[in-house]
């Protein structure tokens, strides 16, 4: 299990200079990460980053919500929906 710690090395990694970690979740399955620039804009296009808890691996939540897509929702939108706020 990857951990908050881990997690936010892999991200530091993956954000541009001039950007910086403004929000994190938890949820079961994924760590999720604002990320805005030292002017307060959001990472265009993949605001936030999350992190898989199971592989580190990164990944994204589409950008149009299922209810918009008219569609089941994705276990991913589903565990952003009932993440905790951390910071």
């Amino acid at each position: 299990m990857i951990t908050i710690e881990t997690a936010k090395s892999i991200v530091d990694k993956l954000i541009p200079n001039g950007f910086h970690i403004t929000s994190i979740k938890e949820g079961n399955l994924y760590w999720y990460f604002g990320v805005k620039s030292d002017d307060g804009l959001p990472l265009p296009g993949i605001s936030p980053i999350v992190i898989d808890k199971k592989t580190g691996n990164s990944t994204g939540i589409p950008s149009a919500p299922y209810y918009v897509r008219n569609e089941d929702p994705l276990p991913i939108e589903l565990d952003y929906e009932n993440a905790i706020t951390i910071m």
